[in-house]
């Protein structure tokens, strides 16, 4: 029992050795910044949040976060997030500022652009991790998938900046990035032409074009408005009022077309794209279709 004893005490000294080491707060405060906010934060930045750390509370806007204890998460959190090197948008035209989006949240946030509609408890992939070198869960060490101090090569790391998500990004994952968005956009959640996902839908990739999966929808693909059973554009900016790309719209065909930009006739401040040519092949346009999610 003695022995027990000692060794739960020696464990909970180590611990709070480490918890209480000076070094921690500013530490924790360079890691969470890098991966909440921005990969090179100032000295500034990193002081404010090391002090909410170990202070226990942070102000802003009148309201106190933090319950004023040492080690306190809420007001660590609060200084990372509100602090202006957080919050203010003239720092976007630094370039040296923001960081990079990790492969995986590239995907989602295509996937959330793109109007998911999920059919499935669970989507499945395909050799994500080879193609992108990233999955949730699966990284290959304790210590994440990214490198702290990685200086990739080019500009950013001539400028003495770091970039920890370009840890991943050697030429085959970025073509492989790159492959996985573009059947994305073109043939759904399939593994068509480097397609990220399960479904094998391979009479959509040899005809290219746009399919449901049993996985999910890409509703920006279709629209479900049932006021509109139609369209005839489609806007730059994001899904018009009266549908989004559909499979004939993209066409099977890639080749050069002529086409011209309009005012939106349903948002004056919107524009869109008109292709001045139809085809009955429905090369890239035609007339406006019937709203195959209505069938």
């Amino acid at each position: 029992e003695t022995t027990l004893r000692d060794a739960q005490y020696e464990t909970e000294a180590v611990l709070d050795h480490y918890l209480y080491h000076p070094n921690t707060p500013p530490f924790l405060a360079l890691r969470l910044i890098q991966r909440l906010v921005i990969s090179n934060p100032d000295p500034r930045y990193i002081q404010t949040v090391a002090e909410a750390f170990k202070n226990g509370y942070y102000e802003s806007g009148g309201l106190v976060f933090g319950k004023r204890e040492y080690g306190d998460l809420e007001a660590t959190f609060a200084a990372i997030y509100l602090d202006r090197a957080a919050r203010n948008v003239v720092l976007d035209k630094d370039v040296a500022s923001g960081a990079m989006r990790e492969p995986i949240l590239k995907i989602m946030s295509l996937m959330r652009s793109m109007d998911l509609v999920p059919l499935a408890p669970i989507i499945v992939t395909n050799n994500i991790v080879e193609n992108i070198g990233q999955m949730a869960h699966e990284f290959q060490t304790v210590f994440s998938f990214f490198l702290p101090e990685h200086k990739p090569y080019g500009r950013v790391g001539d400028a003495a900046l770091v970039s920890p998500e370009a840890t991943l990004l050697d030429m085959p994952k970025i073509i492989g990035i790159l492959n996985g968005m573009n059947s994305m956009i073109k043939f759904g959640l399939s593994r068509c032409n480097g397609g990220l996902f399960q479904a094998e839908l391979s009479w959509s990739c040899r005809q290219k074009k746009y399919l449901p999966s049993p996985d999910g929808i890409l509703e920006f693909n279709k629209t479900y408005v049932d006021s509109e059973t139609e369209f005839s554009f489609e806007t730059f900016e994001g899904p018009s009022l009266r549908g989004g790309f559909d499979n004939t719209w993209i066409g099977r065909y890639f080749n050069f077309n002529y086409g011209r930009a309009t005012v939106d006739p349903t948002d004056s401040s919107n524009h869109v794209l008109h292709f001045t040519t139809t085809s009955s092949n429905a090369y890239f346009f035609s007339e406006p279709i019937q709203n195959l999610d209505t069938n």
